[in-house]
């Protein structure tokens, strides 16, 4: 009865460092996120901004709807809104037709993304 009293804690404790870092141990499977950055450089890049605007979307819906549902315990909030941020100015400057800020901005977001949980 000891033994079971010492390792429900400690078994709790492995549940939270595991979740916790799911993150870092997920990252580097999630293959979708860095080729919608590709995608929407290469849309920018060649001037189609209604493919840039829809890859864009597309995005959002990834990031914000799915990926951050499961990491939001792994990482930190202010990473996340980053992410997010950049993401409103990459939309910013598709609308604006904007290549050079469109860039700037995918080049940020790949930043943070590589970073997100390290």
């Amino acid at each position: 009865m000891k033994i079971v009293k010492a390792l429900i804690p400690i078994a709790l404790i492995a549940v939270f460092v595991f979740v916790m870092n799911t993150a870092f141990i997920f990252h580097p499977f999630i293959k979708s996120i860095p080729e919608l950055f590709d995608d929407i450089e290469n849309s920018a890049l060649n001037g189609d901004w209604d493919k840039a605007s829809e890859k864009t979307d597309a995005l959002y819906k990834e990031l914000a709807q799915k990926k951050f549902r499961w990491m939001q315990f792994a990482i930190e909030r202010k990473e996340m809104n980053n992410l997010i941020i950049n993401l409103y100015k990459l939309k910013g400057c598709i609308k604006i037709e904007d290549v050079s800020g469109s860039v700037d901005a995918l080049y940020e977001m790949r930043a943070n993304w590589s970073h997100l949980g390290s």
